[in-house]
């Protein structure tokens, strides 16, 4: 079965296949440029007259009107069922992410094997999944949700964000979400004993059996929020009890996981766990980062539990890519599909976001009715997957960005001796070749192969750099490596002789 295409990953589609920047595409849509990002990550849900301008901007055919507009209407719906209209609360913004969420979940067995000992009482408290952006934390995380339900727990869902600064995302978000689909009743219920919640959730006074007449010392006030999260968690719990689920812990603030360190000192006689996902390579390695500090500290006292995510097998991801392609709609396809697919796994490496890139890459050409040429097309990196790869090296300081261009232009392997001469001719003392090659290592976009030879962590990786890479840059930096490679190679030639007579 295909799996539909959604509106914010049509509507990028549409735009690069056009040749439109986002600023571009708002000029000629008469739109603003804030209102394609919303619309792009999923943020703001179209009315009809953006659809038809936007339509007219990208000058779309009738049949990919009508396939964007389709698109369009299944968010709507969405939207519209997470939340319910009895419910006097605050709308509940949905956050729409990766088409990763609504990929079939193969090659994860022992992740989820784990997960059900840890939700029959095995370890910790806490359950943190770490792994690189796009290695399919969050996915894992939905099919966790997914599996603890049908076993009766009560599941909350919370998601951290980069631009949101409130102090307790996303615990505050997790509790909204869930009481917003509460009934009233259900809702006074769920705050019985909770008086001091209206703290972190002042919406919900006027439910509250009263509301806190005192105020006390932040030490003690705080003391009775965290009491007051603890009872909720206890009071909506299912027959299982109540889970849990945070993702992009990455970005939470100090008063966020403060709490959840916390919780575990009020628990009551409802089983509660917690499970959340985190970058490991956005975790800053300075000592006043919030989470390098909660993880050293519980980690030491065993307190925590960490579940390292990685590339699923070869094997899984030929799996998933059957999956994703079985439909009647990719007869075009070539008639040796299997051989596409395995270029595809070989091109991945196993991480699901990659494989997912391309098969809704593929997907999407498939329904605009392009002419493929397929052994090429599978040569190229989808503009989706460009852009998460994109987003990870423009993270890094200019120094990093400088060494993995370098690094890209040397090849799929980087002599270290190679990428310090060409890093040191354009002007980079060696403290900042050090510190740069650290940083782009803890981003896991490259990794010491031994203690000479760095390598990127994926070939991908490496196309994207040197496809962004000027062509003036490129250019010099082929001579620098050339000739650097050329006095290394002299080096050897120079001392191989000292080393046969030594033997």
């Amino acid at each position: 079965m295909m799996i539909p295409l959604h509106f914010n990953t049509l509507l990028r589609y549409y735009r690069v296949a056009a040749g439109y920047s986002q600023e571009a595409l708002a000029m000629a849509a008469g739109l603003s440029p804030r209102a394609i990002r919303y619309l792009e990550s999923g943020q703001r849900q179209p009315y009809p007259d953006t659809l038809r301008r936007l339509a007219d901007a990208l000058s779309l055919t009738a049949q990919q009107r009508d396939t964007l507009v389709a698109a369009a209407r299944r968010q709507s719906k969405i939207a519209e069922a997470a939340i319910s209209p009895s419910i006097a609360m605050p709308a509940v913004t949905a956050t729409f992410r990766s088409p990763q969420l609504h990929a079939p979940l193969v090659g994860r067995e022992r992740e989820l094997s784990l997960f059900d000992h840890y939700l029959a009482g095995d370890g910790p408290l806490l359950l943190l999944l770490t792994g690189e952006p796009g290695i399919g934390k969050s996915r894992l995380l939905a099919e966790m949700a997914q599996h603890a339900q049908a076993a009766g727990w009560c599941v909350l869902q919370g998601c951290c964000s980069r631009d949101n600064p409130e102090p307790y995302a996303p615990l505050r978000g997790a509790l909204e979400q869930h009481l917003a689909r509460l009934t009233i009743s259900q809702r006074r219920a769920s705050l019985k004993g909770c008086v001091w919640l209206v703290r972190l959730l002042p919406e919900l006074a006027a439910m509250c059996e009263s509301t806190p007449a005192r105020t006390l010392l932040p030490e003690q006030e705080q003391c009775l929020v965290f009491g007051a999260v603890a009872r909720v968690l206890a009071n909506v719990a299912g027959s299982a009890g109540t889970l849990l689920v945070l993702d992009d812990l990455q970005w939470a603030r100090a008063e966020a996981l403060h709490l959840l360190v916390n919780l575990g000192r009020f628990a009551t006689d409802v089983p509660l766990r917690v499970v959340g996902a985190y970058r490991n390579t956005d975790v800053r390695s300075q000592i006043e980062d919030p989470l390098t500090i909660l993880l050293a500290d519980l980690l030491r006292k065993g307190q925590i539990m960490q579940l390292p995510i990685g590339p699923i097998s070869l094997d899984a991801a030929r799996e998933l890519l059957m999956q994703l392609l079985t439909d009647a709609n990719f007869a075009c396809l070539p008639a040796n599909r299997e051989a596409l697919i395995e270029r595809l796994v070989q091109r991945t490496e196993g991480v699901p976001c990659f494989l997912i890139g391309y098969a809704y890459e593929l997907q999407a050409r498939v329904l605009s009715k392009q002419d493929q040429d397929w052994h090429t097309w599978s040569e190229c990196v989808p503009w989706s997957v460009a852009e998460i790869i994109r987003q990870r090296v423009a993270a890094l300081p200019e120094v990093g960005q400088e060494l993995l261009g370098i690094a890209a232009v040397v090849g799929q392997v980087a002599p270290l001796a190679v990428l310090l001469a060409v890093a040191a001719a354009i002007g980079l003392s060696l403290r900042e070749m050090l510190c740069g090659l650290e940083m782009v290592c803890k981003a896991y976009l490259l990794q010491e192969a031994d203690s000479c030879t760095y390598r990127f962590v994926h070939n991908l990786i490496r196309e994207v750099v040197l496809a962004d890479l000027s062509t003036v840059r490129r250019a010099l930096l082929h001579r620098l490596v050339s000739r650097a490679t050329e006095q290394e190679r002299r080096r050897h030639l120079k001392h191989a002789p000292a080393i046969a007579d030594r033997r």
